[in-house]
């Protein structure tokens, strides 16, 4: 298991590597992609203090309504991305690292939750939510998050993440909160090595 993980994790960032490559060669597209791509890697990793999250009720990718602190959170330290099931060059990358970081810590889910929120609710419904998460493999424990998109727009400003841009959304992660109620931001690009790092000092060091 570990070293399929370690392969489908390779295989999926040198394919996204090389579709963003591709794309900032194509005539028009150069500085589209250079900018998009420059202005993701300035996404440090620094400590930040979220405004109050609310209680919103949203659409998992099984179908049922689950409220997002009561029933998704559960109080529990989370690590939380921002995808849609249309993205083809940056979310299988955010895909394959939440995978791996997932299976290589082996954190009980009553001690991480492992979250992604579609930043596209209108198209991507419960169906194709769980037909993006099968692409990585079968990980019960990951939870993605679809809903009426006025929803999902507060739950995005909430988290820092909102953008009124589809293909400029945030490529962020947020890790926590700690004991002390700080996140972690932290580029969703990041090798899983340095997310995995990340989620054991900030939500599994927590009693």
């Amino acid at each position: 298991m570990k070293e399929q993980a370690s392969k489908r994790y390779r295989w999926l960032r040198r394919t996204g590597m090389a579709l963003l490559a591709f794309l900032a060669a194509l005539p028009g597209m150069r500085t589209e992609a250079h900018d998009h791509h420059h202005h993701m890697a300035e996404v440090s990793t620094q400590q930040v203090r979220l405004r109050q999250i609310p209680d919103l009720s949203l659409t998992d990718q099984d179908g049922h309504q689950v409220r997002f602190l009561t029933d998704v959170l559960r109080q529990r330290p989370a690590i939380i991305s921002f995808i849609y099931t249309r993205c083809t060059t940056t979310c299988p990358l955010v895909g394959a690292t939440v995978a791996t970081v997932t299976e290589k810590l082996h954190a009980p889910p009553e001690k991480l939750a492992i979250v992604s929120i579609s930043i596209d609710p209108d198209y991507d419904t419960p169906d194709r939510l769980l037909e993006w998460r099968k692409l990585y493999g079968d990980i019960p424990q990951w939870t993605l998050l679809t809903g009426p998109k006025r929803e999902i727009n507060q739950l995005l400003r909430a988290f820092g993440a909102y953008s009124s841009n589809l293909e400029d959304h945030s490529e962020i992660l947020l890790i926590g909160p700690d004991a002390s109620g700080q996140w972690i931001r932290m580029s969703s690009l990041e090798a899983w090595e340095n997310v995995a790092a990340q989620v054991r000092a900030a939500a599994l060091a927590q009693p």
